[in-house]
């Protein structure tokens, strides 16, 4: 029986796609979780979060983030963009444990008393795109000196306040 070359190199070409196929979902199916511990002092709550699991977003876990992060004073849960929560845990997975997340602001409800200056920081929170937070064991200046490069949008530190705020605007640098 003779081999015809172009069906050797078209077979071999396909099982090598089914391999790369199966190598690559296999990947993304293996990839870790990824979850976030949450302390709001002004709630009390006290909450670890699973918002990743085998590749994909999980609506109960993104839904326990909105919720964790809602506007506390008008008890009105946004949306928060999840690329604000993967650059969090982006930075926090540089620790070799991830500490708790104290929030001192997340989501602020649109009202007329919460209308803030388009583009400014505080208008990210009525986006659900910024998180004004404390990270339990890392100093403000550990931040600025470790952890400062790792995200590319907006960063204010409030040193009087201890606390540092992050959001998905253009990248920036401020000390409030």
């Amino acid at each position: 029986m003779e081999l015809d070359r172009r069906k050797v190199l078209l077979g071999g070409m396909a099982i090598g796609g089914i391999t790369a196929v199966h190598h690559l979902s296999s990947s993304i199916f293996e990839q870790k979780d990824k979850a976030l511990s949450f302390f709001v002092p002004s709630t009390g709550e006290r909450e670890a979060i699973t918002y990743w699991s085998g590749g994909i977003y999980l609506e109960e876990g993104v839904n326990a983030i909105n919720r964790i992060l809602r506007d506390f004073k008008t008890e009105i849960v946004g949306s928060i963009n999840l690329r604000l929560i993967d650059k969090l845990h982006s930075i926090l997975s540089q620790l070799n444990e991830y500490p708790e997340i104290e929030v001192v602001r997340g989501y602020i409800s649109g009202d007329a008393k919460n209308q803030f200056t388009p583009n400014s920081p505080d208008s990210f929170h009525n986006a659900g795109g910024a998180v004004d937070v404390r990270l339990a064991g890392v100093t403000l200046n550990h931040f600025l000196t470790e952890y400062l490069g790792l995200f590319d949008g907006g960063v204010g530190i409030y040193p009087k306040k201890g606390f540092v705020h992050l959001d998905v605007g253009p990248p920036r640098r401020w000390v409030g």
